[in-house]
């Protein structure tokens, strides 16, 4: 003869039921009710961001690997001119015109060492293009050789400045320029939309020089030699830029 369980056995094996039925779905409630906002916050993965500096305007987009590391991937152009500068010559007038030109592409690895806004930055440009230069000519027109019965005083022979002609000297340096620095920021924020700031400079090597010349003005190989040893100690191009990024998911 089987025994009739008592009433607080029957509801105890129903409690256990229920318990076993809803403690998957309870679990999985306090889960989410507890851990949804660092969940949330982890989807902010990819950010895109626009800015300026020293390199011209920018756009980028980060990747967020971690919370101490982001890998940021950026283009960047600038072109500037500075048009008929006065030379002090002596007794002729000359004038330059100054050309600055960079488009790069960047790869950069930003470490925030301390999970924080600061962060410490690695990598490199890549040059689509450069172009720095220096172009000059001589405004006056030279008046040269024995007057002869000539009584103007002015010389047997006149050369106009299109006769001089100019010289266009060129500084080149290695297409890959290593990178590092550090700033303030995330490239891709924890909220929607951050700013950031990076301070560092490129690598750029030894600077070579070469110019070009035509009609009497003459610049050599010895006096690009000369002025290459001139620029050993400025291998360093410095950056300062700003970027605000605005977070995609």
């Amino acid at each position: 003869m089987s025994k009739v369980p008592s009433d607080g056995a029957i509801l105890q094996r129903v409690f256990g039921l229920f318990a076993g039925q809803l403690s998957r779905p309870l679990l999985g409630a306090i889960v989410l009710f507890f851990f949804f906002p660092v969940t949330a916050h982890a989807q902010h993965l990819v950010a895109l961001g626009a800015g300026a500096g020293t390199n011209g305007l920018q756009g980028q987009i980060g990747i967020r690997a971690n919370d101490y590391l982001q890998v940021r991937a950026a283009y960047s152009n600038i072109a500037v001119g500075l048009d008929d500068l006065d030379l002090p010559s002596g007794d002729l007038r000359q004038q330059a015109s100054i050309t600055y030109a960079i488009e790069q592409g960047e790869l950069l690895v930003d470490v925030h060492p301390f999970k924080n806004w600061f962060k410490l930055t690695l990598g490199g440009g890549y040059a689509l293009g450069r172009e720095a230069s220096v172009y000059m000519i001589v405004l006056d027109t030279v008046y040269a050789g024995e007057d002869g019965s000539d009584p103007d005083n002015l010389g047997d022979f006149i050369l106009y400045p299109e006769d001089l002609g100019f010289v266009d000297i060129q500084f080149l340096w290695n297409q890959w320029t290593p990178y590092v620095g550090f700033g303030f920021g995330r490239a891709v924020p924890n909220k929607r939309i951050g700013l950031s700031v990076d301070l560092g400079a490129y690598y750029l090597g030894s600077i070579r020089v070469e110019a070009e010349d035509q009609g009497m003005l003459v610049y050599d190989d010895y006096q690009s030699s000369l002025l290459e040893n001139s620029l050993k100690t400025y291998q360093w191009l410095p950056r300062v830029s700003f970027s605000l990024n605005v977070s995609l998911k």
